[in-house]
């Protein structure tokens, strides 16, 4: 991979978040885009944990010929007590 590859990708994907694409998009476009650039990315999975009343986290994954997919992990009764979340507004909900 070369290094204008590199810039083409990273311009793609700062462009990309300030049209507001779907993150899913984002993710199946810089697979596709480093695929062709010769990476030979089979799988990608990206996780991020939220501070949200009711989602523990988010994530995303991609699999080469499928595309990518989100989902949302749902917090437990269990994981709301003791935090800022059951101090706030939205843990009296």
């Amino acid at each position: 991979m070369s290094e204008r590859d590199l810039a083409e990708i990273s311009d793609w994907i700062t462009e990309s978040g300030l049209v507001e694409l779907e993150e899913t998009d984002i993710i199946d476009g810089d697979c596709q885009r480093l695929n062709a650039s010769g990476a030979k990315v089979m799988r990608v999975q990206v996780g991020q944990r939220v501070h949200h009343p009711v989602y523990a986290g988010i994530g995303f994954w991609w699999e080469r010929g499928k595309g990518a997919e989100n989902g949302d992990w749902e917090l437990q009764d269990n994981q709301i007590e003791g935090t800022d979340i059951a101090n706030s507004s939205f843990g009296k909900l």
